[in-house]
């Protein structure tokens, strides 16, 4: 086992600031900072930890926007969500309940209370002479009676904050040697992992981390002895190029890893951050789900790219209004975010794609389109949270409540939800459900992410596949360790 410069300690690097990548290196952290001992021999493997993010900051998809949205005036001003929106409890599993009381007293995650609740359409009375309706059914109270309560969790004071409480990152590029008691954050990189070999000058059996900039010009990041790849796109690009050096120690998961991952896909969402002139009191709920399943062509015809909206300023935490961020002016402005559907976000960027936009065009095309499908459906939305339902669809709505929009800004995010199975219904991709993570302890190269697991495709799912995968590695790493001693 090839160890740091001090012989004591084994490198990780972690593609990936989100919740899996935190979730791996708190864990090693963890066990590095324990003093109890793996075995009755007393040896136990140390690590030397360091996250490689290429965005501005730590949390992945579970990151917070925080500056002036159209750069012209006072950093920091506005604050949004705009990926991840929220936990959902309550937890699935006693692992994650555990990690969620945690957080809690930490004082990371607050609960998220307010007005919640779904909207979706239906046709009623005969299928000839019936009208179709949209309906407004509320979580708790209402037209909706539940036998589990739900609960709303939100980092705090921001989204990003669980992630950076799992690392203590301040989300900088430090130099020197890593400190053994942190977790060492490389925010705004896009690493390469290149397996080295005696032949480039360096040891066997480790990789070798480095970045292109503007200009091409190569820069060493330093050589680890593992890596962890924690999305679909890192973890792809790290395989082998051909089967017969896929030698993972899951010998029980087949087919190989190799073909598995070639069976998952991610699909991506579109995103808008909108600011309001003021608060939005004809729309009293909080987060609205826009079900189309419920009836495609009613709801596409009202609702457009929208599948999630919600009042980010009525998180916990979060001062309302953009004036009132890191100053003592309370500003009233008010925050949304919308969220597209699969369906919607994949017609508006394939038709960009086709007409070659780049992507400042794609994203003002994302902002345009779904601020133009906000403002048409408020007042329907009005209508529908305060009555229970709306009959008819068609008429005019009163354009009366319409607010002001301040400033807007669109995102693509490009791998936003796994999809298993993409070929068939019984595609390879499956296979990752019955699985945690992928640990290939001969390459020393660990895979996991959100689409691992029973619980795939959420923050639960996330986590438990990035402690997963860090127990799988402390436990070879000493298992190898002691049989050396």
């Amino acid at each position: 086992m090839a160890l740091s410069a001090d012989g004591s300690r084994i490198r990780v690097a972690i593609l990936g600031s989100g919740m899996t990548g935190c979730a791996v290196a708190s864990t090693l952290l963890e066990s590095s900072s324990s003093t109890s001992s793996s075995f009755v021999t007393g040896t136990k493997a140390r690590f030397d930890v360091t996250v490689y993010e290429a965005g501005r900051g730590v949390g992945g998809r579970m990151s917070t926007r925080r500056d002036d949205l159209r750069g012209g005036g006072v950093g920091g001003r506005f604050q949004f969500d705009h990926g991840c929106q929220q936990i959902v409890g309550p937890a699935k599993t006693a692992e994650f309940a555990e990690a969620l009381v945690a957080w809690r007293g930490r004082g990371c995650i607050a609960e998220w209370g307010g007005r919640f609740g779904r909207v979706f359409g239906r046709d009623d009375g005969d299928d000839e002479g019936g009208e179709r309706t949209i309906v407004f059914e509320e979580e708790t109270g209402g037209t909706t009676t539940t036998t589990t309560t739900t609960t709303r969790y939100v980092g705090h004071p921001r989204m990003s904050s669980i992630c950076e409480n799992l690392v203590g990152a301040t989300a900088s590029a430090s130099d020197g040697d890593p400190d053994p008691s942190t977790v060492r954050v490389v925010t705004r990189t896009r690493a390469r992992a290149i397996r080295s070999s005696y032949r480039d000058g360096t040891a066997a059996n480790t990789w070798r981390m480095e970045r292109s900039d503007e200009d091409g010009v190569v820069e060493a990041l330093g050589i680890y002895d593992w890596v962890v790849a924690t999305d679909l796109g890192s973890a792809r690009s790290l395989l082998p190029c051909d089967d017969d050096d896929d030698d993972d120690d899951d010998k029980e998961n087949s087919p190989s890893f190799k073909r598995m991952i070639g069976d998952v896909d991610a699909v991506p969402i579109c995103s808008t951050m909108v600011t309001l002139d003021g608060p939005l009191s004809s729309l009293p709920a909080d987060g609205i789900d826009i079900d189309h399943d419920s009836h495609p062509e009613l709801m596409g015809e009202k609702f457009g790219t929208l599948g999630w909206i919600a009042r980010d300023s009525s998180k916990p935490g979060r001062r309302w209004g953009g004036r009132g961020l890191g100053s003592d002016d309370d500003g009233r402005e008010e925050y949304w975010i919308l969220q597209s559907t699969r369906g919607g976000a994949r017609v508006l960027l394939e038709r960009l794609d086709l007409m070659g936009s780049t992507l400042e065009e794609i994203r003002e095309e994302i902002r345009r389109t779904m601020v133009n499908d906000f403002m048409r459906a408020i007042p329907l939305l009005a209508s529908v949270t305060a009555n229970g339902y709306r009959k008819g669809g068609t008429e005019e709505e009163d354009a009366d409540v319409l607010p002001t929009v301040i400033d807007s800004v669109g995102h693509r995010w490009g791998a936003a939800f796994p999809v298993h199975g993409k070929k068939n219904g019984d595609g390879d991709g499956n296979a990752f459900i019955r699985m945690d993570c992928h640990v290939d302890a001969t390459r020393r190269f660990v895979a996991c992410g959100d689409y691992f697991g029973v619980h795939h495709g959420n923050v639960e799912g996330a986590f438990l596949s990035g402690r997963a995968a860090a127990n799988r590695l402390i436990r070879h790493v000493n298992t190898q360790s002691n049989a050396s001693v």
